[in-house]
């Protein structure tokens, strides 16, 4: 009886396809070997079998290895990537005067007069917040000044009054709280400013007395020197001359 083969199309005759070897149970296909063993995945390989498989497929080892090569190296960039944004952050608010910057009203107050006496650019910027410290520094860069030069040219009506070289002795005395509306109103001329808000925690006023001593004149000056807690730092806001100046021989 002739029958038409189901793989290759031919008429055939006997048990099996003479032409192509359809339903001969002795013929191997190559085909149906690979997928008749089933691999199993090298995560659930011990390492016994790992070692075996890897003899067998070197190239498969070197791939694995390049692999892990590359997910090492995303890691660590990862891991540099968040670590120097966590720098960045922590550096920002550093300088912002949020963390790391324990300070006393007091001393901050003492420290304004004192880096003018030294012309410490740098110092007497700290003594303010950020917004009143900017305008400071932009004031100096439109003037074309250096950090050297920035306080003799800011305060240049003392230099004529007082000589090249006066210094400041200042003694920081009593000090007074200051009322919520009047730290309210601060708040609100700061915003009008400088176009930022801040929060201020507490505000003080002390009342200092300074000898300014010069080539030109020494002199005793009252002011009143006004600091505020802002973001967990002190800084001065506002410091006003307060009294005539009286002259000391």
């Amino acid at each position: 009886m002739t029958k038409i083969c189901k793989s290759c199309g031919k008429e055939y005759t006997g048990e099996y396809c003479e032409h192509c070897g359809y339903g001969n149970p002795e013929l191997k296909i190559k085909a149906a070997d690979k997928y008749k063993k089933i691999q199993k995945p090298l995560r659930h390989m011990t390492e016994e079998e790992k070692a075996q498989y890897y003899k067998e497929h070197p190239s498969a080892k070197k791939s694995a290895k390049n692999k892990n090569g590359t997910k090492v190296l995303k890691a660590a960039t990862l891991f540099f990537c968040i670590a120097l944004i966590a720098v960045i952050v922590l550096f920002v608010l550093y300088k912002r005067g949020y963390i790391f910057t324990v300070n006393d009203k007091r001393e901050v107050a003492a420290k304004y007069f004192q880096s003018i006496s030294d012309r410490d650019f740098d110092e007497f910027l700290s003594c303010f917040p950020p917004e009143h410290k900017n305008a400071y520094e932009d004031e100096a860069e439109k003037m074309g000044i250096s950090d050297e030069n920035a306080l003799d040219t800011l305060y240049a009506d003392y230099r004529e009054k007082y000589g090249d070289n006066f210094k400041f002795q200042a003694n920081i005395g009593k000090e007074s709280q200051l009322e919520e509306s009047v730290i309210s109103d601060y708040e609100k001329e700061y915003k009008s400013i400088y176009d930022s808000s801040i929060d201020v925690k507490e505000a003080s006023v002390f009342s200092v007395d300074a000898k300014i001593t010069g080539d030109k004149l020494t002199e005793q000056v009252y002011y009143e020197v006004y600091v505020a807690k802002i973001g967990g730092r002190w800084y001065v806001v506002n410091v006003a001359d307060i009294s005539p100046s009286i002259s000391v021989k």
